[in-house]
């Protein structure tokens, strides 16, 4: 597997992930208030088959970040509140947050700071570099810093025993592209499953050898759907913009739908579902 294990976003190269956090830092800055904080309380219930809705979220805006201050991107502390938990996320602009943090509390909320209470569990990004991506009980999920190919990182930690106890380095995960747009995740007797799709190496040219590529790729990685991935990025415009031959063949990445129940054991396998597939890079 050639797929690199510390990455998050599926977007070609760092230049461009930095120019769309600058712009998404330039709206953050902009909505900010003389006091320098945005309070975004929810009162919304979550499906039963997503995450555990926060019931508030606040984003503090701490001046101009040190590694690209031509671009207005800003430093920030995100804040996620839920009845008994609150999550911190410092991020300064670069890739992945700089550190992560996870208080357990009753009674009143604490402030959302800089500043570590005793018993904070702090999460520095020699540990996860990545990003808080949501709860589910007792269980926090963060996403990681990058994307290689369209495979990405996450990683669950449970909150009774302080340990991470699952972690995937091959998940796609986009953010507003149904029906792949979310993770799923499911309160069940045999615990929680979360459903996703895996991303790999196909090793053939889904796009242009159609069903025998297909077929090649069911048995390798046992594949239970018998309907076409999804292909996109074959236009000769788009490999154009990879320098690619629109005639030649090109190795398709394959991501294809799993489930994992989040038991003492997990174990990834394949389920009937979508599938997508697009060239390397």
């Amino acid at each position: 597997m050639r797929i690199a294990a510390t990455i998050f976003r599926f977007i070609p190269g760092a230049h461009l992930r930095r120019v769309v956090r600058g712009i998404a830092s330039a709206v953050v800055a902009l909505a900010i208030s003389t006091a320098g904080q945005v309070s975004q309380p929810s009162s919304q219930a979550a499906p039963e088959e997503s995450f555990d809705v926060p019931i508030r979220k606040m984003t503090v805006d701490l001046g101009r970040s040190p590694y690209f201050p031509q671009d207005n991107i800003r430093n920030t502390l995100s804040c996620f509140y839920f009845p008994d938990l609150m999550i911190k996320q410092y991020d300064q602009g670069e890739v992945g947050s700089e550190w992560l943090a996870i208080h357990r509390f009753r009674g009143q909320p604490p402030e959302c700071s800089m500043s570590h209470d005793p018993g904070e569990r702090v999460i520095k990004a020699s540990e996860w570099g990545g990003y808080f991506r949501g709860r589910k009980g007792s269980l926090v999920f963060f996403d990681g810093g990058e994307c290689q190919q369209g495979a990405c990182q996450f990683g669950v930690y449970e909150l009774t025993t302080g340990k991470w106890i699952f972690q995937d380095d091959e998940a796609y995960i986009p953010e507003k592209e149904p029906p792949w747009d979310r993770m799923r995740v499911l309160s069940t007797e045999a615990g929680v499953v979360i459903r996703y799709l895996r991303v790999s190496y196909a090793e053939c040219d889904l796009h242009a050898e159609g069903t025998a590529c297909r077929e090649q790729v069911k048995a390798k990685f046992h594949i239970k759907s018998d309907m076409m991935p999804h292909c996109q990025g074959y236009e000769p415009e788009a490999l154009a913009h990879y320098a690619m031959d629109p005639n030649a063949p090109v190795e398709s990445m394959i991501a294809y739908s799993v489930e994992v129940v989040l038991s003492a054991s997990p174990v990834v396998q394949s389920v009937p579902g979508p599938m997508r597939c697009w060239p390397t890079h």
